[in-house]
């Protein structure tokens, strides 16, 4: 009887090692899901009524908000007349310094960027390309 407990006993605490290493395994980025119903609309810009393209009724459309590693999952609703296509775009403050110093202060300070080797930026390709 007490060999049976043993055996239970160990048994138990195998599965409770292989479901906590199961646990463990899953782990991954997190995943952010956005829709985008893509229009014409009409919208004053500058006081002129002109004809643009709409994310969800919006112009400009929807900012993304995510860090390194985020998964994001568009679905992409195309109610134009012709193809869409989205490409990836970052800003001088998104760039970054070779020898790790913040891009901003180099973009925006006429003297630090004349120290500056005139490679020291250098520009992320874009990630993504998305035809609809």
């Amino acid at each position: 009887m007490a060999t049976t407990t043993r055996v239970a006993a160990a048994a138990t605490g195998v599965l409770l090692v292989l479901s906590a290493l199961a646990t463990l395994a899953r782990a991954e980025d997190p995943y952010l899901f956005f829709e985008w119903k893509v229009t014409y609309g009409t919208k004053s810009l500058l006081g002129v009524p002109q004809k643009v393209i709409l994310i969800n009724g919006e112009f400009p459309g929807p900012r993304i908000n995510c860090s390194s590693n985020n998964n994001i999952v568009v679905n992409v609703f195309n109610q134009l007349d012709h193809p869409l296509l989205f490409t990836q775009e970052r800003d001088a403050a998104q760039e970054e310094l070779v020898d790790g110093r913040d891009a901003r202060h180099a973009v925006s300070d006429p003297a630090a960027a004349a120290v500056l080797r005139p490679r020291a930026l250098r520009r992320r390709r874009p990630r993504f390309l998305l035809v609809v």
